[in-house]
């Protein structure tokens, strides 16, 4: 594992001084959460940088992170380094999430090292890092999510356990504080911050109160409880204060409204832009733009509902094409040159294609052969993303949850073959008649 860790990260910070460092963010969120980053460092709270207003375009996670190391001048490379960081903390989550699934079929070390070791390389994981955006933050907490829901189903499912139950221990008095309740305490607290990273995660803590409630009939209500108080608690910080600076009340981001009103015009329901997002359908009204955040995220989203239900008839290739963008089977030539704006080498962009067209397949045999929890917690991020792409748009960005899962689905697949074919080796059967002997 240290070995892949390092192959990691020489690749990350190979990329980021060849191509990162000192290099303009390009046309993306990145400038946003750098700004937004630099004013909480001073005192700020969460402003929107382009006006000095209140801010809530985007989750407050990532803009969190980039503050760690905003207190230098000129912070942008530094910044860049957090996400990094958390890019490499993502390999070796998944290399853990790799050894408990494989754990319980007698091969971990196999799985989780292969796990990692695609997350090490694996190119649609890799772009995302160094961008100061969302991107890798999200794909580390939804790695994480998993990891913490398949702890917490090991010690909840009596099945996975035929010794004395080590579920959730009322304790004295009743006060619940066996391995269970945390386990479900820290899938909430994680869930939450999932939620503060990109907003669409909030269907995650719903597959996790669906486990929850199908594998342990003992104390259902109170471990429902409890993961919904820690839920809210993480979220509360935030969606608070959101109430209540605004003209109008805010939950997690304004940012509904620009993505409704970007994903629904004439530009992404005809011609080269089908099925994506465009920032010129927001500057359709140019008086729209100058109102307060708020009003401005409910004024986009009424606009592009309604632009939606007048164009309902384009509807159907609209959302194939959103799907098509997210799965590259669609648009690629476009898909390059979105990535290439969002900071990412075009390079790079190829080769991501080229390894999801490879490992996906793999995927999806993997997760086919789980049951259970495991199929719950892991096909999560794919109904995440396949509701985000048909609601929004399609590309590589909306895909970001399922990067994760195509790597664990791909190693569960590709040890699964690799065992199969040494069984069916006459050098494998030998083995098997000599240890049977």
């Amino acid at each position: 594992m240290v070995g892949v860790l390092v192959c990691a990260a020489v690749i990350r910070l190979a990329i980021f001084q060849g191509f990162q460092r000192n290099r303009d963010f390009g046309f993306n969120d990145a400038d946003y959460y750098s700004e937004q980053a630099i004013a909480l460092v001073d005192g700020r709270w969460f402003i929107d940088p382009a006006t000095g207003a209140p801010g809530a375009e985007h989750g407050p996670l990532t803009t969190v992170l980039a503050a760690t190391l905003s207190w230098f001048d000129q912070p942008q490379n530094y910044q860049r380094l957090t996400t990094i960081a958390t890019g490499l903390l993502c390999v070796a989550v998944l290399g853990l999430v790799g050894h408990e699934l494989g754990r319980r079929q007698g091969n971990g070390t196999a799985v989780g090292l292969t796990a990692a070791g695609l997350a090490a390389v694996y190119p649609n994981l890799w772009l995302n890092d160094g961008l100061v955006m969302s991107e890798s933050l999200c794909t580390l907490l939804v790695s994480v999510w998993i990891l913490v829901g398949l702890q917490a189903d090991s010690v909840l499912d009596p099945e996975l356990d035929p010794g004395p139950d080590p579920g959730p221990d009322p304790g004295p008095e009743g006060s619940g504080s066996g391995p269970g309740f945390r386990y479900v305490a820290l899938l909430g607290v994680v869930g939450g911050l999932a939620v503060l990273a990109r907003s669409e995660l909030a269907l995650l803590p719903l597959f996790a109160m669906i486990m929850i409630w199908r594998i342990r009939p003992k104390n259902r209500a109170r471990l429902l409880g409890l993961f919904a108080v820690t839920t809210v608690l993480v979220l509360s910080p935030w969606v608070g204060p959101n109430l209540f600076r605004f003209e109008n009340p805010v939950t997690l981001t304004t940012n509904d409204g620009t993505t409704f009103r970007g994903a629904n015009c004439d530009r992404t329901y005809g011609g080269r832009e089908i099925g994506s997002w465009s920032v010129f359908c927001l500057v359709i009204d140019p008086e729209t733009v100058q109102l307060e955040t708020s009003v401005r995220s409910a004024r986009w989203r009424a606009d592009g509902l309604t632009y939606a239900a007048d164009h309902a008839q384009r509807l159907p290739i609209v959302f194939a094409a959103r799907l098509g963008r997210t799965l590259d089977l669609f648009g690629l030539d476009y898909q390059i040159d979105e990535d290439v704006r969002d900071g990412r080498p075009r390079l790079g962009s190829i080769l991501g294609i080229g390894a999801f067209w490879l490992l996906a397949p793999l995927a999806v045999f993997g997760l086919w052969t789980r049951r259970g929890s495991e199929r719950l917690l892991l096909w999560a991020p794919v109904v995440v993303v396949a509701v985000s792409t048909l609601a929004f748009y399609g590309g590589h960005r909306i895909r970001s949850p399922l990067e994760p899962v195509v790597v664990i689905g791909a190693s569960l697949a590709i040890v699964g073959i690799a065992e199969s074919l040494r069984r069916r080796s006459p050098s494998g059967s030998s083995s098997q008649t000599r240890l049977s002997g």
